[in-house]
C-alpha cells in the first residue's frame, strides 16, 4: 500500500494589463492532492487520486478586456478571469504481463 499528497501554493498576482500595478490583484491559493497505490499482486495495481480535496474556488489568471465587444453579452465588468480546476477524482486499475 502506498499513500500520499502533494499541495501546490500560489500567491496572489496582478491582472495582466495593469502593468503599473494599481489595482487590486487575483488572490493566492493553496490546494491539497491525494493519491494512492495497492499492488494486489506483482500483476495488479489498483490506484486511486484526488485532486483539490477541499474544492477550492481560486483562479489561475486574470486580464483586462472588453466584455462588451463579446456579441450578445450584457457585459460590462473589464476583468476576466481562468477558473481552477474544481475537485476531481479517479480511480482505476493497471494489469501488467
Amino acid at each position: 500500500l502506498s499513500l500520499g499528497f502533494d499541495a501546490a501554493y500560489r500567491s496572489s498576482q496582478h491582472y495582466r494589463g495593469d502593468e503599473a500595478n494599481n489595482n487590486a490583484k487575483i488572490g493566492g491559493y493553496a490546494i491539497m492532492n491525494l493519491h494512492g497505490r495497492y499492488n494486489v499482486n506483482k500483476h495488479v495495481e489498483f490506484f486511486a487520486k484526488v485532486d483539490n480535496v477541499f474544492d477550492t474556488e481560486y483562479e489561475t489568471f486574470g486580464l483586462y478586456g472588453e466584455g462588451d465587444e463579446a456579441p450578445g453579452l450584457d457585459f460590462d465588468d473589464p476583468r476576466f478571469v481562468g477558473a481552477g480546476a474544481p475537485r476531481a477524482g479517479w480511480i482505476g486499475f493497471k494489469i501488467s504481463m
